[in-house]
């Protein structure tokens, strides 16, 4: 296999550590980099340190389909139990060996002569400038990297600290000082509740609403965990189960099928929230809107904490960031010590700041404001940008399941379209045609159509400003899994390779297929399109 066989991964989070542990599992291939701009894998969990940061996806599922883990210590981990599974998948795939810490991927450029992309790092240590070529270009950046910035005027007036959920300051001490969260999200309703009594008040300044659900978190008995590890087939099986049942879920988002399992959650968040958070912020904290336009939010505490003297709830807007205080739209104004931004990532915009040029010269950035929003076929690989993949890429995102399965299914896609040069030592390249990209989308789009993502109110919260959902994958992730089994490919244009179509197992996979889709619609109660 030649040298220049490289494939360069951008992202050490959950996603880069799939792409680099599946291409040693699958191909045997090992001439691949990872770069990271943090100091260690993890991503999301390297980075979420903040108090109360947990997972609402069961343990046993939110993990690589090809490293169980038996031990997880209770149903929905924390941060420091996830990150040191992270880390020991790490070290078990000597990703170490292939991984460039504290080093910001800058662009990639495809060269149509060397048919090779030449990637600009920047090491955040030396501040040096680099480039290097690869024959792929894997993209696992992740869409919560990118927080959002601070929506109020006047931060740079700020006498405190201001700081995001995503990267929380441990180094300020917030005992008994006054503090300001924005946002009520997932982030907000876990650390609030560990930090309230430290503070000596706490400010909580929402713009929209949540539904909240009731969520307890028992650790699960040794003799689970013993069974987990001793008895054949006893992980797989409770990991199909949990995968079957948060999957049968995706039967609520139909805008009509769908209208009975919504009445009945709502019915049940809306009993469990006005029980538990005090009377006075009933108004303030239950939707108006249905329950799945946006991610449910499960409850850690945080309706309970709303008991307690010290926090204020108001969705009086910000205006206004003082020196010492902040100031809201009737005039009320607030002293502050610190601020914490709980307001969420740039989910809109994937892959951003990263600058990724094509080989007709146009940027991918530029080539989705001309399509007006982000598109890839199967969300994974886009025409114009030959062997280059995205992981969790537009598209792909899902209100109820576990992104780590849906990276699998992007990594596992991406790898079986690399396999007929990898393997071979072949040059050339491969990309999605602009016919199938195209059919790809319109299916999505007119799909998502059907759903309350589009019909509701707070379709905003998965569509950016101009309406266009292009997180959202509109079917069951069963569905999206049997389409990345095996690549169509006359739906792309390849040069250099022959890929081979083994008859035997595209029969097994066609069965498989049709299995799964028997499934989905006896848990639907709708023939499918």
């Amino acid at each position: 296999m030649s040298q220049q066989d490289n494939v360069i991964i951008i992202g050490a989070g959950p996603s880069g550590m799939i792409v680099g542990c599946q291409l040693q599992r699958e191909l045997g291939f090992t001439n691949f980099e990872i770069f990271e701009k943090g100091t260690d894998f993890g991503g999301t969990w390297y980075h979420n340190t903040y108090p109360g940061s947990g997972c609402d996806i069961p343990s046993h599922f939110y993990s690589f389909s090809f490293e169980k883990n038996p031990n997880w210590t209770r149903v929905f981990p924390l941060q420091a139990e996830i990150q040191e599974y992270m880390l020991n998948v790490a070290k078990k795939y000597n990703l170490y060996k292939h991984a460039h810490f504290r080093t910001e991927a800058l662009s990639a450029t495809w060269d149509k002569e060397t048919e090779r992309y030449t990637v600009s790092f920047k090491n955040l240590g030396t501040q040096e400038v680099y480039t290097k070529t690869c024959k792929f270009l894997v993209m696992c950046a992740g869409p919560l990297s990118v927080p959002n910035p601070c929506p109020v005027p006047g931060a740079d007036k700020f006498k405190g600290k201001i700081w995001h959920s995503g990267h929380w300051n441990h180094d300020v001490d917030i005992t008994d000082k006054n503090v300001a969260v924005i946002g009520n999200g997932c982030s907000a309703t876990q650390f609030i509740p560990v930090i309230l009594p430290k503070v000596k008040s706490l400010t909580q300044f929402i713009r929209s609403q949540h539904w909240i659900f009731k969520r307890p978190n028992p650790f699960f008995p040794e003799k689970f965990k013993w069974a987990m590890r001793n008895i054949p087939g006893a992980m797989q099986l409770h990991r199909f189960l949990l995968a079957f049942l948060l999957d049968a879920q995706f039967i609520m988002f139909r805008t009509k099928a769908g209208q009975g399992m919504r009445n009945f959650c709502s019915k049940r968040a809306r009993r469990y929230m006005t029980l538990k958070a005090p009377e006075k912020y009933h108004d303030i904290l239950v939707p108006k809107f249905e329950v799945g336009a946006k991610r449910r939010v499960f409850d850690t505490d945080y309706l309970k904490c709303l008991h307690d003297p010290k926090i204020l709830l108001t969705n009086d807007p910000l205006v206004q960031i003082n020196e010492k205080s902040v100031t809201t739209k009737s005039g009320k104004e607030y002293p502050v010590d610190a601020i914490v931004l709980a307001n969420g990532f740039q989910i809109h915009e994937p892959m951003f700041p990263f600058v990724l040029t094509g080989k007709s010269g146009e940027k991918l950035k530029e080539r989705w404001v001309r399509q007006q929003g982000p598109r890839a076929y199967m969300g994974v690989t886009v025409p114009d940008f030959p062997n280059m993949f995205m992981l969790v890429g537009p598209n792909t995102g899902s209100g109820h399941y576990s992104i780590i399965f849906i990276a699998e299914c992007n990594a596992n896609f991406a790898i079986k379209l690399m396999k007929p040069f990898l393997s071979t030592g072949c040059k050339g390249s491969i990309e999605a045609t602009e016919g199938a990209e195209k059919r790809y989308v319109d299916w999505v789009q007119t799909r998502l159509k059907e759903y309350i993502w589009v019909n509701s109110g707070e379709a905003g919260w998965y569509a950016d400003k101009n309406g266009y959902n292009g997180t959202i994958y509109p079917h069951f992730q069963a569905h999206y899994w049997m389409k990345t089994l095996r690549p169509n490919w006359s739906d792309f244009k390849i040069n250099g390779a022959k890929p081979s179509n083994n008859l035997g197992l595209g029969l097994l996979l066609i069965l498989i297929a049709f299995i799964g889709l028997l499934l989905s619609w006896l848990l639907s109660g709708f023939k499918q399109n």
